[in-house]
């Protein structure tokens, strides 16, 4: 038999020697002996078909000679100039639409004559950058253009305008004016110019290094054909151009003479272009010689069904039959000998598969196909791409020497041995301990041995089991050992700031009064507030910033772990125009606003958890009165709550809150740096200010330090949005509770509230009862209940009144338990019918 002819497939000979029907090329090596602008560059040593120099529009932000050069090996494709500086990188920092470079060639190509042409380029969108070329008319607005690039992470496409091109290989044609349009309602989207996106890959296929290949197929009759293909890293370019799977396609009818070679680089990541072509065949613009006729070609290697021990790997046959053969090894050999085979024999051209069997788990293995012609001679072979690997499931393997280590009420510090090879990362679970009720709590990292459960629902003093599971693409491991913790005890709430303001001011040094608390010691006034008979004046209009107080948490260690509560009595004059004036923040992070940028008329609680704002909202207290407001932090649950006069209005959990300022907690301004200022304070009074910390759950019916023990009806009352409906009798929000009874319920008397009583249980005698309850009750406010049989006669729950010789029933007040009491009334003898009501009283009026 002859020896066997095994072609090459990337093609390293001199591209001046080998490749005569490049049409254009710049390589940009050498081009500069820094960075540079693009602007005024002209040829280099590797430059062909181009005449004059590189100008810039929009922004001369495309600079020149990052190296970007990958010398065929890990991006395929003809080589670059062998380590030389070139070329182009983004230095633009913006992603304005009108960026692009214009250079002449010095022929111009000619779409109203029927041809076919290719073109190549190597682009990096790494970060959030696009980029790519073409050939275009001219450098104005109005010169018309073809071409391709990848694009930018959130790039929305001509046809709907939605977010659906983002990080992907696509094609742009029209003219270099960057015209932007509402399309199907969102406003701004790109319809024309080199980032105008006509046809895409699916969003996320790339963001970072590949090869981008193209043809325009050109008709003097009809329209031309644009078609594009991505390479990836180490991927291997096809040598059977009919079998060439060209992955985004567009149609435009042009009759123009492409006179400039157009490039475009943007946005604010550190994208890169190097190694334009544009040529007459595929070999010209990718290195790689076509297969003959009697060639055989292996493509689009893959595997499917992964477990431990086996898999089914398949390829695409082309242009000939041929034997076909899978070889499997813990090593990539290469075309040498390889440890394990399966003969799949004579196969005809199109999809081959066959299994790889005899693995084992946790483990990586190549694979490779290789092909041998049926025909005559001569004998012909090829190989699959290389490189090509996977890794077995885990399964049958399992975690070892779990141990768990309570490190704080809300977390727990985990521990293993990581004795995988394969993983992609690891699964940790947890239960309440003994019940085998598993969810999982979080991953941790391929090559991790560590892991601390926190901000995922831990609660104090509380038994837990926890297990992990090594995972890969495959599949998950066993599961480990069962490791038990119980978490540390609450430690009760501990005030570290009180504050009645009856101390002194000295510029910013504040001075504690009699009975105050500051055990971070480190309070202090901001701008230049004002103390009067124990408050404090602040106006944010005040040279030097938002008026205010603050202390420094870094006193606390992480606030994200540990249960809080910040307190302030406010009396605010107004809430500013065009502002969010914040009366309370945490970090930067957590804080409480006077009113939105959409609505002036509402209270905001917010926190910022890293990737999202979250808000709740609730109806805004009337300026001139003081008003109670907290808010609550449950690291357990990673729950904010907010209060107003002890009510809470809303909760919001996601997460834990980020903290991008660790040295601010503010009262009455924004102390987050370089959000001080602008009129982020409050214009108002504040009476008092208060901060505690721990881990013990937070009881809003008695850990609030600075709401009034014994606070008045005409107090609480104005402390909400009611307008004129104040009085006693009145029913400000028309859910049928008068404000008094509100008043002692505890209930927002500007929000429906939907009724007071609910029943528990009655069998004639004895029934019971829930209803919300203040605690503790207003000063001037007192409760009773009564009773009725028939809801036409009303008496007293004392256990006296009643009809004449009827019964009578007792029903006792009660104190509340977390807001709501239980009460249970009791009658002389059994009904068959009892209606109870609560009837409030104000003393003095």
């Amino acid at each position: 038999m002859k020896p066997k002819l095994i072609p090459m497939i990337a093609w390293l000979a001199s591209v001046s020697c080998i490749h005569a029907d490049i049409l254009v090329q710049e390589l940009f090596d050498g081009i500069s002996s820094g960075n540079a602008t693009i602007d005024g560059a002209g040829d280099t040593a590797t430059s062909i078909g181009m005449t004059g120099v590189w100008a810039t529009h929009g922004d001369p932000g495309i600079f020149t000679a990052d190296n970007f050069n990958v010398d065929g090996f890990t991006l395929p494709g003809l080589p670059s100039n062998n380590g030389v500086n070139g070329g182009v990188w983004n230095n633009t920092a913006s992603w304005a639409s009108n960026i692009y470079a214009t250079r002449p060639l010095a022929e111009p190509i000619d779409f109203a004559t029927d041809r076919e042409i290719f073109f190549s380029v190597r682009l990096n969108n790494a970060g959030d950058t696009a980029a790519g070329m073409g050939l275009a008319t001219g450098g104005t607005p109005e010169d018309e253009f073809v071409g391709a690039g990848f694009s930018w992470n959130n790039a929305r496409s001509i046809a709907t305008g939605q977010n659906e091109a983002g990080n992907a290989a696509y094609i742009s044609h029209g003219t270099l004016n960057n015209t932007v349009a509402t399309v199907n309602g969102i406003s701004d989207v790109i319809v024309d110019g080199v980032y105008g996106i006509r046809a895409f890959e699916p969003a996320g296929s790339v963001n970072g290094h590949g090869l981008l290949v193209g043809r325009i197929t050109i008709s003097s009759t009809g329209d031309d054909v644009i078609e594009i293909k991505r390479y990836a890293e180490n991927a291997t370019i096809d040598n059977d151009l009919g079998a060439v799977s060209w992955t985004v396609t567009s149609t435009v009818n042009s009759s123009m003479s492409a006179s400039h070679l157009v490039l475009w680089v943007n946005g604010s990541g550190t994208g890169q272009l190097d190694a334009i072509r544009i040529g007459e065949t595929w070999t010209d613009v990718t290195g790689v010689e076509l297969a003959g006729p009697e060639q055989p070609a292996l493509a689009g290697a893959g595997v499917s069904g992964v477990t431990a021990t086996g898999a089914q790997a398949s390829v695409n046959l082309f242009t000939s039959a041929a034997d076909v053969t899978l070889y499997w090894d813990t090593v990539d050999q290469e075309t040498g000998e390889w440890a394990n085979s399966n003969v799949l024999g004579a196969r005809e051209i199109g999809p081959v598969s066959g299994a790889i069997t005899g693995l084992s788990p946790d483990t990586r293995y190549f694979y490779r196909f290789h092909a041998v012609n049926t025909a005559a001679e001569p004998v012909l072979e090829a190989w699959s791409e290389a490189g090509r690997s996977f890794a077995t499931s885990p399964a049958g393997k399992a975690v070892t020497d779990l141990s768990a280590q309570a490190f704080s009420a809300f977390e727990v510090d985990l521990f293993w041995a990581d004795d995988f090879e394969t993983e992609t990362g690891y699964i940790i679970q947890r239960a309440p301990a003994g019940t085998g009720e598993w969810a999982t709590v979080g991953t941790a990292p391929a090559d991790t041995w560590f892991y601390t459960d926190r901000h995922s629902g831990l609660t104090a003093d509380t038994a837990y089991d926890y297990r992990v599971f090594a995972t890969n693409e495959a599949g998950d491991s066993d599961p480990s050992n069962v490791a038990s913790v119980t978490t540390e005890a609450g430690l009760p709430l501990e005030t570290q700031l009180l504050i009645h303001f009856d101390g002194s001011l000295d510029g910013t040094e504040y001075t504690l009064g009699d009975g105050e608390t500051d055990l971070t010691g480190t309070f202090k006034a901001n701008g230049t507030p004002a103390l009067d008979g124990g408050f404090a004046i602040i106006n944010p209009g005040n040279e030097g910033g938002a008026d205010g107080f603050d202390i420094n948490p870094a006193f606390f260690g992480d606030l994200r772990t540990q249960n809080w509560v910040a307190e302030v009595v406010v009396t605010y004059q107004s809430t500013g125009t065009g502002t969010t004036p914040v009366v309370m923040d945490v970090q930067g992070d957590c804080n409480v606003r006077l009113r939105s940028l959409e609505d002036d008329n509402v209270l905001q609680l917010f926190y910022y958890n890293g990737s999202a704002a979250l808000q709740q909202f609730t109806a805004l207290p009337p300026a001139g009165v003081p008003v109670h407001l907290a808010f609550a932090w449950d690291a357990g649950s990673t729950t904010l709550t907010g209060y107003v006069n002890g009510v809470p209005f809303g909760s919001i959990s996601n997460g834990p809150f980020a903290t991008p300022a660790p040295a601010a907690l503010s009262f009455g301004y924004f102390a987050r740096t370089g959000f001080a200022g602008g009129g982020r304070g409050v214009d108002g009074v504040l009476d008092a200010v208060a901060f505690q910390t721990g881990t013990a759950p937070f009881d809003p019916e008695s850990d609030f330090l600075i709401l009034p023990e014994l606070q008045s009806y005409a107090t609480w009352i104005g402390g909400f949005p009611v307008g004129e409906l104040t009085a006693f009798d009145d029913d400000a929000d028309g859910d049928g509770l008068l404000n008094g009874i509100e008043a002692f319920l505890g209930t927002d008397p500007s929000v429906s509230n939907g009724g007071g009583l609910a029943q528990v249980s009655t069998d004639g005698t004895v029934t019971t009862f829930t209803h919300p309850m203040a605690s503790p009750q207003l000063s001037d406010v007192t409760g009773s209940y009564e009773w009725s049989p028939d809801l036409v006669d009303w008496y007293a729950g004392d256990g006296v009144d009643g009809p004449g010789g009827g019964p009578t029933v007792s029903i006792p007040s009660v104190p509340p338990l977390a807001g709501t009491a239980t009460v249970t009334a009791t009658a002389s003898e059994p009904l068959e019918k009892i209606f109870v009501r609560i009837r409030a009283a104000r003393s003095g009026g």
